[in-house]
């Protein structure tokens, strides 16, 4: 059952370990005092130290490790470069020594989070939430670590490495032995403390208690006043509990009884309508007492053991001797016994060195139940929380001398094998290994430690865990699982109070049940909104013993129960008033139609009686003889199982009749189902039967799954056909409720296939070990043992047409073809966790942060009226909130409502958050999820500019184009500003006249104008364009200016804001003021969406838009980069603005500029026809060669007769009056600097 994940070796036996619930750290003590954090994944060590000894063992080893801190080949022990501060010094006096180390625990807020919600649901049931760690302010920000030893306690701040000695005059010269933590405050007064102690206040009083838990009863949300800082309780030597408050260092009280032993083992548990804890303390001589620390005045009569206190002393409520030899270090646990919806019994159980394992109850400590352990001696015990007990799981760890880790069922004693660990671990100097500790994760129960002779061994399952039989049933309609006003659903049927809940069916030992639970009205927002059981209906009783396998039809008309262990199922259905058993048979699972009252039931013949069973009589002494008889039962059990497998067949029924009460085979053949030879292990439903096979799975099949394992085919209902390939047999199968995709849990993934048209892999989620499956309308809740996870997925959303605008550089993931599915984490083992599990986020703040996920195993009932139904390790309903306006927003976008997100998100969503929720509409929706997602108020210009792009909406794209070069990051408010180039360019489409009409594409070149024909130069002459027109060209001059004057004059007028160099020539259009003074330059992202924007206004025929918006890139084209500069001048041709091309060319400088500005340069002026232009660009470009090369082509002079040509035309054109005056003007080229 338990398999080795890891060993870590050791130099001696390792006597205590335990589990960080969060973090994977395992705390280790060895005899030798050697205590060490580690982390159990990778084996490396957090901190540690070597304790025991005297004063200069850490002193020395620090100084050392200072003195190499500079030797890079040397590597020091982080621990040691903080030693534990002490007296000694000079002057000072020597530190006593630690001693030999009894306890070792973690203390945090994690921590505190897990005792407190076990507590409470221990007593109070999952109906209402848990008080929240994070009110225990003394602990924020630390991770701390108890060490008791002999001669002091340590508390070791891991975070900051600092450290807090308590000796032994704090406990008036005990020897502490062993640690456990209060976090709820009572009313009592405390006293003082008699001997030495630290130099602070030992007087508590009630208000100083009050004060402590924050001042009012309002501290502890959910139940019970907290403390700010947790009370250590220290049990010690002498057989007192001291308790004292840790910050700062105050005495509480003393816990007092008549035993003297030393304390060995203590339990905090929760007291069912009290503010307060109780303490179970057990003593090394087998005796075990209750106290009540903080609900006792001090001073008061112990009840029990009749001891009563002095004036600063509390005696126990309870006492009993519950074994006649020593008490087992560490053996007090609370276990669940009889798990009920309602009201779920715990006991509290001991070990003992006689061989026994007490249950006592938790309120007298009267012996209830007794496990007797033959032949095995006993050495520490472990609660296993991984199931009911009430459904045959055993949940109570021992450890063994002789290295077996055995299982006891907490309700019937029985015992079984878990481990032998001889067969794992090195056995050292002795025979085999021997267990001195256990330790279980406590959110994470599926994993164990085991503290031996020779280190420790991380166990875990060596199979999955079972999932829990529950069954939830379907809904009357999908609306119901979003809707969350529980005063509409519910008002009537129960007085206004609570919402609509959900309805599940249990099978809990002999019973099956069918529960109706709902939320209560709440005065807060709640992680887990109160909720209460509203109706328990019995199905059935006197049931088969063993956990049971629970399926519900379609429309939760018929619900089966399979009992595997039993080889019997039974199908029931819903009457008005009761449920009534229509079918009964011979078989280990059953599958049920997706759309009809249709099931298929795995029917295979018991085992034959007695395989397996010893022999009859006393059992053999010998234990050689034992064990070979012990051999032959299990051969004979294994023979007998497989031929009772051999006899296995699927059979098809459908149900009928009057009242559907009636059973009649279904399909062809009689009903059977023709597996080809192989043999069936196991069915499950949906719109296609899955049957496992006792074969491994094809190379194929094992490739898609990630491993190896059992093979799954598909069968159809009807024809009994064979459909789709071969896979391997999931942990998990789950359709959703439109039958088109199904979910696959493996070990290390889920995948999500598509059914129709035909099987594709949909998404592949990096979820592994996943232990419930739950689907809503394109929502899929996970459940695994450390998070809870809703995966968004959409199977084929219809996609937006091309679009560069959308694909422009700075887009979000979503507006790419093929997006990944979504993952939000609900709930995490931390408190609060802030960091996503898996590895997979939703956009960022649409989920709120996670809230801590119940501990142990989970089985999901789905969304019911804005909760997330669950039920727990107690059998017992809870409700995760989903009210979170983020999450509601996720929730009807995966559910079609596009319209009511809006609504939500515009009320109750921040603007910065309504960008990712369109990323979603448009990654679910496609083109109605952009049509919708352009309607959310809050979305930046850029998106709405790529979703209006995307959905052709030209207008309001070059609107928002306009806004964002204005320097609007959203859209402005009313009457701030009107788009200039929306204006003029849609404005005076209505008219009809100007260019082409709206959507009509006209404004566009004729073909073959976009681009300049050299193929017939020839002469000197340019083919489409004269190198100088007939009128003067005022630029030439200009165009010849040196390098560094056109620099400074291009610094100058990239230095201008661009809405100041496109200037609207419509007053009315004009942008405001506040706008158009703006100096912020251009980013490259507004310019890419702009260049974008204007590709898809000319692949949609609107050139004479696109050359409006080219206008204002144009008159800022000196802050464009060359790549845009690029873009603009093809851009700027293909719509006809060739004469507008020059002006692109001078806003480049000489020099000044990058190779690729100076190549948009020549590609404008290559484009306009004006060769040259395109000579000076190719000379300044430093292109010499190619520049001679293009006059010799066409004809052209030099620079100095192009001067000359230049003066003759001034000349030429100058009035008779001042021809004289020009020509004694002497005009020469300006020298180069």
């Amino acid at each position: 059952m338990l398999a080795l994940k890891l060993f870590k070796p050791a130099d001696d036996k390792v006597r205590q370990v335990e589990f960080h619930p969060v973090l994977p750290w395992i705390v280790s003590a060895t005899k030798s005092n050697h205590v060490s954090v580690w982390d159990w994944r990778t084996r490396q060590v957090v901190w540690e130290a070597q304790l025991g000894g005297g004063d200069d063992e850490l002193s020395s080893d620090a100084e050392l490790a200072r003195l190499h801190l500079r030797d890079a080949a040397f590597a020091p022990n982080p621990s040691l470069l903080h030693p534990i501060p002490h007296a000694g010094g000079p002057g000072g006096a020597k530190r006593e020594p630690t001693g030999a180390v009894r306890d070792v625990k973690f203390l945090d807020s994690d921590v505190a989070q897990v005792q407190l919600s076990w507590e409470h649901s221990a007593v109070a049931g999952c109906g209402s939430p848990p008080p929240r760690a994070e009110d225990i302010t003394a602990l924020r920000g630390h991770r701390l670590l108890v060490v008791a030893c002999e001669n002091k306690v340590l508390v070791v701040d891991l975070a900051s490495r600092r450290v807090i000695e308590l000796g032994r005059g704090v406990f008036e010269g005990r020897s502490p032995t062993c640690v456990a933590f209060l976090f709820k405050a009572g009313l009592h007064t405390g006293g003082s403390l008699g001997g030495a102690g630290p130099s602070v206040s030992s007087q508590v009083s009630a208000a100083a208690l009050l004060a402590a838990a924050g001042g009012s009863a309002g501290s502890g949300r959910g139940g019970g006043w907290l403390l700010d800082s947790p009370v250590l309780a220290v049990g010690c030597a002498d057989g007192i509990v001291r308790c004292l408050q840790i910050f700062p260092v105050k005495p509480v009280v003393r816990l007092m009884s008549a035993h003297k032993t030393a304390v060995v083992a203590m339990a905090v548990m929760g007291v069912r309508g009290q503010r307060f804890e109780t303490l179970a303390v057990g003593h090394q001589g087998g005796s075990v007492a209750l106290f009540e620390p903080m609900g006792r005045a001090a001073g008061a009569a112990g009840g029990g053991g009749g001891a009563g206190g002095t004036g600063d002393a509390i005696g126990p409520r309870a006492d009993v001797k519950a074994h006649d030899k020593e008490l087992l270090p560490g053996s007090l646990v609370v276990v669940p016994v009889a798990e009920d919806p309602e009201n779920t019994r715990c006991l509290l159980f001991s070990a003992g060195g006689d061989h026994r394992v007490c249950g006592l109850d938790m309120a007298s400590l009267k012996e209830t139940s007794k496990i007797k352990v033959d032949r095995a001696a006993l050495t520490c015990m472990a609660h296993w929380p991984r199931g009911w007990v009430c459904s045959g799981v055993h949940s109570l760890l021992l450890g063994t001398e002789g290295g077996h880790v055995l299982l006891a069922h907490a309700g019937s004693g029985s015992v079984r094998q878990a481990a032998d660990l001889a067969d794992m671990v090195p056995a050292g100097t002795k025979k085999s290994p021997k267990v001195y500790g256990l330790a279980v994760h406590p959110t994470q129960p599926h994993v164990v430690a085991a503290a031996t002779n020779t280190g420790v061994a991380v166990l875990v399952l060596a199979a999955p865990p079972q999932p829990l039989p529950v069954v939830p049933l379907p809904l009357a309609s999908p609306a119901q699982a979003l809707h969350d006003d529980g005063a509409a659903a519910m008002g009537t049927a129960f007085g206004g109070a609570g919402g609509g809940g959900c309805t599940y069916v249990t099978a809990m030992g002999p019973a099956v049940l069918c529960v109706t639970a709902a939320t209560l009205p709440a005065a807060e927002l709640a992680d887990l909104p109160p909720n209460q059981v509203m109706g328990k209906l019995q199905v059935a009783s006197d049931a088969p013993s063993g956990r049971a396998l629970l399926t519900a039809s379609s429309d939760g008309g018929y619900v089966a129960v399979a009992w595997p262990a039993a080889r019997s199922y039974a199908v029931y259905r819903q009457g008005a008033s009761a449920w009534q058993e229509v079918a009964r048979g011979s078989g280990t699972s059953v599958a049920w139609h997706a759309l009809q009252p249709i099931f298929a039931a795995l029917e295979e013949a018991p085992p034959a009686l007695g395989a397996g069973a010893p022999p009859p009589g006393k059992p053999n002494k010998d234990p050689k003889k034992a064990a070979a008889a012990a051999e032959a039962a299990r051969v004979a059990a294994e023979a007998a199982a497989r031929a009772a497998a051999a006899t296995a067949a699927v059979r098809i029924k459908a149900l009928g009749g009057v009242g559907g009460g009636s059973v009649v085979p279904h399909g062809l053949g009689g009903g059977g189902l023709d597996l080809g030879g192989d043999l069936p292990a196991y069915v499950q439903g949906g719109p296609l039967l899955a049957v496992t096979l006792r074969r491994p799975v094809a190379a194929e099949g094992a490739e898609l799954a990630g491993g190896e394992g059992p093979a799954m085919v598909w069968y159809d209902w009807e024809g009994g056909r064979r459909l789709g390939p071969e896979l391997a047999e999931p942990l998990l199968l789950a359709w959703d409720p439109s039958r088109s995709m199904v979910a696959l849990a493996y070990p290390s993934q889920i995948l999500v296939l598509r059914a129709r048209p035909e099987l594709a892999v949909v998404a592949t989620l990096p979820v592994g070990g996943a232990e419930s499956l739950e689907w809503s309308a394109r929502q899929l809740f996970i459940s695994t043992p450390t998070h809870i996870l809703c995966a968004l997925l959409a199977p084929a959303a219809p996609p937006l047409p091309d679009s560069a605008a959308a694909a422009a550089a700075g887009a979000p993931p979503a507006y790419s073809a093929a997006a990944p599915a979504r993952l939000i984490t609900l709930a995490g083992p931390g408190v609060p966790v802030a960091a996503a599990a898996m590895g997979a986020v939703v956009h960022e703040g649409l989920a709120p942060p996670p809230m801590m996920r119940p501990a142990g195993p989970l089985a999901l009932l789905g969304p019911r009226d804005g909760c997330l139904w669950a039920v727990g390790l107690l059998g017992q309903p809870m409700a995760l909130s989903l009210a979170h306006p983020g999450l509601r927003c996720c929730s009807l976008v995966a559910a079609g409502d596009l319209h009511g997100a809006v609504q939500l998100a515009s009320r109750a969503l921040a603007p910065e958050l309504h960008d990712p929720l369109a990323a979603l509409m448009l990654e679910m929706d496609g083109l109605r999820g952009a049509a919708a997602a352009a309607t959310l108020p809050g979305i930046t210009l850029a998106t709405e500019l790529r979703l209006r792009a995307g959905l052709r909406h030209w207008q309001q794209a070059v609107e928002a184009a306009d806004a964002l070069m204005a320097g609007f990051v959203r859209r402005p408010p009313p009457g701030q500003f009107r788009s200039a180039v929306a204006a003029a360019a849609f404005g005076s489409f209505g008219g009809g006249g100007g260019g082409g009409g709206y959507g009509g594409g006209g404004g566009g070149p004729a073909l073959g104008d976009e681009f300049v024909d050299l193929s017939a130069a020839g002469g000197g002459k340019p083919a489409n364009a004269s190198a100088h027109p007939q009128d003067l060209d005022w630029t030439q001059p200009l165009r010849a200016a040196s390098s560094s004057a056109r620099a400074a004059a291009t610094a100058a007028v990239a230095a201008r804001p661009l809405a100041a160099a496109y200037t609207p020539t419509s007053a009315a259009a004009a942008a405001p003021a506040a706008a158009a003074s703006s100096t912020a330059p251009l980013s490259p992202e507004t310019v890419g969406l702009v260049l974008g924007l204007m590709d898809d206004l000319i692949r949609g025929g609107q050139h004479d838009v696109a050359r409006h918006l080219a206008r204002p890139l144009l008159g800022g084209a000196v802050g464009l980069g060359g790549e845009q500069l690029r873009r603009l001048t093809a851009i700027m041709a293909q719509v006809g603005m060739k004469t507008d091309l020059p002006a692109l060319s001078h806003a480049v400088a000489s020099g000044a500029d990058t190779a690729s500005r100076e190549s948009a340069a020549l590609l404008a002026a290559l484009l306009c026809g004006h060769t040259a232009m395109a000579q000076d660009a190719l000379r300044d470009g430093g292109a010499a060669a190619l520049a001679a090369l293009q006059a010799r082509v066409y004809g052209l002079s030099g620079a100095a007769d192009a001067m000359a040509a230049w003066r003759r035309q001034l000349l030429a054109a100058a009035p008779l009056g001042t021809a004289a005056a020009l020509g004694r003007l002497d005009v020469s080229m300006p020298a180069a600097v």
